[in-house]
């Protein structure tokens, strides 16, 4: 069975853009949401699962950053975003220690770093939209 976690209890502004979070602690609670060779998945902003390989904070931001990355841009929006810059900005931005990641998640890694110094922070999301 995963373990959720939630903050509230109740629905409210505060609460309305917080994903539902399953952390499993095996690989049949994993499989069971469809994980496969993943170690963890953002699915939509409606939540994510962390498998039994994930359960460290770097994995936990990357996946969070995903969603903010739909609640900035779209859900749909992001499906279609350069892959450089959605897994670069997971990856660059989680704190991830793995260097260097395998390819092409290095690459992606290196290239939103590139670009992302290249924008000013308060821009990152309007010129992301450019993209």
């Amino acid at each position: 069975m995963p373990r959720r976690s939630r903050s509230c209890r109740k629905p409210s502004p505060r609460c309305s853009t917080l994903p539902a979070s399953f952390f499993c602690s095996t690989e049949a609670c994993a499989d069971s949401f469809g994980l496969g060779a993943r170690s963890a998945v953002t699915v939509a902003n409606w939540g994510i699962v962390i498998g039994p390989r994930a359960w460290k904070s770097y994995y936990v931001r990357h996946e969070l950053i995903h969603v903010l990355q739909g609640q900035r841009l779209g859900v749909v929006r992001r499906l279609f975003m350069p892959t450089w810059f959605v897994e670069g900005m997971a990856y660059g931005l989680s704190l991830d220690p793995r260097a260097p990641l395998a390819d092409p998640w290095e690459a992606h890694r290196a290239r939103f770093n590139a670009w992302a110094t290249r924008i000013p922070r308060d821009q990152w999301w309007q010129e992301a939209g450019k993209l």
